[in-house]
C-alpha cells in the first residue's frame, strides 16, 4: 500500500549543485536544489567532504526530508565491456575476470574498483559485464556520507541510474549540464558506451550544447566503429536529461538535425509536478525507481 511504502531521498552532487528528491512509491513529495562552491568537486571527486556533508545536512533540515538515503557517483572515467567466457568457467570465475579485465580493459587495482554481474538468458558462451570504476570520487562520496552520519540505503554508478530512469531496451541518453556531459548507449538493457566529459568552470550554456552534440555523435560513430556487425539502429532515439534540456524544445531542435534519428526529452516515469522541470532530476529519477 502507497502509505506504508518508505520514502526515498535521491541525491545527485553535480558539478555546481546538489539535487535532492524525495518519493514514496512513484509520487514525488519534495525536492530541493542547492548549490555549492565548485571547488568542493574536482573531476567527480569531492575535494572537502566535511563541507559537502554540511550542505546535505542543512539542505535535508530545511526540507525536513526523511527517508532512505540513495546517491548517484559520477562516471567519470568509468569502463564497461561484455567479456564473453567459455561455459566451463564456474569455480575459479573471479580470477578470471579479473585477468581478463587486466588484460582488455587494463584493470589497475590499486586506482579502480571492478564490479562484474552475469548476464542471464542468453545462449552460448558465458558473458559477465564488467564494470571499472576509479576509486576517487566513489571513496569521496562515501566519505562525505560518513562524514553526514548517514549510511546510504544504495549507492548508483549516475549512467546507471539514468538507464533506469529511461527504461528502454535500446537508447542513447545524453545528460548535459554546464559543468559536464554525459552519454550513455544502451544495448539489449545494458549500458555498453559510459563517456562523462568535464568541461570545466567557466563553460557557459551555448558552449555545453555544441559539446554536447559533439559527445553524441562521437559516441555513436565509436560505438558504430567498434561493433561493425551490429551497429546502432537508425530507429534507437536520444533521449535528453540535465539541465541543458530544460528548455527541451530548443536543445531538440539543435541536436536532432545532427543525429538524424528521434530525439525527445527523457519522459519521467514518476507521478510529476508541474511545476517542476523533470529534465535536470532524471538521475534522481532512477534512483527512486530503486525502490518502486
Amino acid at each position: 500500500m502507497f502509505f506504508l511504502q518508505p520514502a526515498i531521498v535521491s541525491l545527485v552532487i553535480e558539478g555546481r549543485v546538489v539535487r535532492l528528491l524525495v518519493t514514496r512509491g512513484r509520487s514525488v513529495l519534495s525536492w530541493a536544489v542547492v548549490p555549492f562552491n565548485p571547488s568542493l568537486v574536482r573531476a567527480g571527486v569531492i575535494t572537502r567532504p566535511h563541507d559537502m556533508a554540511d550542505i546535505i545536512r542543512q539542505a535535508m533540515e530545511r526540507g525536513r526530508f526523511s527517508g532512505r538515503l540513495a546517491a548517484t557517483f559520477p562516471g567519470v572515467g568509468v569502463v564497461s565491456r561484455v567479456l564473453t567466457l567459455p561455459r566451463g568457467v564456474t569455480a575459479d570465475l573471479d580470477t578470471v575476470v579479473i585477468r581478463e579485465a587486466r588484460r582488455l580493459m587494463s584493470f589497475t587495482p590499486d586506482t579502480t574498483y571492478l564490479f562484474q554481474s552475469p548476464i542471464a538468458n542468453r545462449k552460448g558462451p558465458q558473458q559477465i559485464y564488467v564494470l571499472l570504476v576509479p576509486k576517487g570520487p566513489l571513496d569521496s562520496l562515501m566519505e562525505t556520507f560518513e562524514a553526514l552520519g548517514q549510511r546510504p540505503w544504495v549507492v548508483d554508478l549516475k549512467p546507471m541510474a539514468l538507464a533506469r530512469a529511461c527504461n528502454r531496451t535500446n537508447v542513447i541518453i545524453a545528460y548535459g549540464e554546464t559543468s559536464n556531459i554525459d552519454v550513455v548507449i544502451v544495448v539489449d538493457n545494458l549500458p555498453v558506451l559510459m563517456r562523462n566529459v568535464l568541461l570545466g568552470e567557466e563553460s557557459d550554456v551555448e558552449f555545453a550544447r555544441t559539446r554536447m552534440v559533439e559527445e553524441i555523435t562521437r559516441s555513436i560513430a565509436f560505438y558504430n566503429d567498434t561493433h561493425r556487425e551490429t551497429p546502432l539502429s537508425s530507429g534507437i532515439p536520444v533521449y535528453l536529461a540535465g539541465d541543458l534540456a530544460a528548455n527541451g524544445a530548443a536543445l531538440v531542435d539543435v541536436i536532432a538535425p545532427a543525429v538524424s534519428r528521434e530525439v525527445a526529452l527523457l519522459p519521467p516515469a514518476l507521478s510529476w509536478p508541474e511545476e517542476l522541470p523533470a529534465a535536470p532530476f532524471a538521475a534522481n529519477i532512477g534512483l527512486a525507481l530503486r525502490g518502486v
